[in-house]
């Protein structure tokens, strides 16, 4: 079941509940947020419940547990990431992530430390 805060209280969907929202938005009824406020959904929680099933289909949906990726995964999702240039939500999308703003984390931490400018007069340090 995902979490979605709602007026301060954590309110959970089965995957079926979940599956029955991203049904009604597909047969393009309406829009994202028309879709969301009908089932008292998270119009953003269903961006990424609709992300997840245009990827993965219905296991897109499942409830997922904390994972410990390794960093050779975090490396494969940013590589795919920039040569697809997908965004987080997508990516995340792709490789079964739950919450796509770790994939910021990780490319913070894998970003290559600034070299000094072998052409710049000074002992300053550049970024290339």
């Amino acid at each position: 079941m995902l979490d979605i805060n709602i007026g301060g209280v954590m309110k959970k969907y089965t995957e079926q509940a979940k599956l029955l929202v991203v049904e009604d938005y597909c047969s393009g009824s309406a829009g994202h947020r028309e879709v969301a406020h009908r089932h008292g959904v998270n119009a953003s929680s269903l961006r990424k419940w609709i992300a997840a099933y245009q990827a993965l289909g219905a296991a897109g949906l499942k409830s997922k547990r904390k994972k410990n990726y390794s960093p050779e995964f975090k490396l494969n999702v940013l590589q795919r990431m920039r040569e697809e240039e997908l965004s987080y939500r997508q990516v995340a999308a792709l490789f079964d992530i739950r919450k796509s703003d770790i994939i910021g984390e990780w490319e913070v931490c894998v970003r290559p430390t600034p070299l000094p400018d072998p052409d710049a007069k000074g002992d300053g340090v550049h970024l290339i």
